[in-house]
């Protein structure tokens, strides 16, 4: 398994979004001090207000989050992110809409078959995207996209094929 479960507290991170006039966005991130989220959050409070002194853009959004690593990280043998499978499916109360989420460095146990025309095309039926899908239903962990839910992904995921995106690495 990749998830290799020894990650370990370090720290926390503000994220913050600004706009501009344009609606151009800018992100700031920083490496927060203190020693539990109460003192990293009174310490964002103190950067924004900072920062809103020295800006014209306005802030959009931030997020003070809990930070964890690998602390026995090791590189894959063989993945690219670039590689992506693309799946596509119906929006709870919606069903004329859908909704799309990619997997990065997709196994190929999620795909018809390791070889052939199959190779190209996702298992909606899949029991591990069944499982991932999963956390996007109503009752799930998370939302698909701006505060929408799957409907129950069984029978509603309606397409999945490989894509590949540009890369950004040298």
């Amino acid at each position: 398994m990749r998830f290799q479960m020894a990650l370990v507290a370090a720290g926390f991170r503000l994220t913050v979004q600004l706009k501009d006039t344009s609606a151009s966005t800018s992100v700031l991130q920083y490496e927060l001090q203190g020693a539990d989220y109460a003192a990293a959050s009174a310490n964002a409070a103190i950067i924004l207000t900072a920062l809103d002194a020295v800006t014209n853009s306005n802030v959009a959004q931030y997020q003070v989050s809990a930070v964890f690593v690998e602390n026995a990280f090791a590189l894959p043998v063989s993945a690219e992110n670039a590689v992506k499978a693309e799946v596509n499916g119906i929006v709870s109360g919606a069903p004329n809409k859908t909704a799309q989420f990619r997997i990065p460095a997709p196994s190929i146990s999620i795909f018809s078959s390791s070889t052939g025309a199959g190779y190209n095309i996702v298992d909606l039926d899949s029991a591990n995207l069944q499982a991932y899908a999963q956390i996007f239903e109503v009752g799930g962990q998370a939302y698909i996209s701006d505060g929408e839910n799957l409907a129950d992904v069984s029978g509603n995921l309606t397409s999945g094929k490989r894509i590949t995106v540009k890369s950004r690495n040298p």
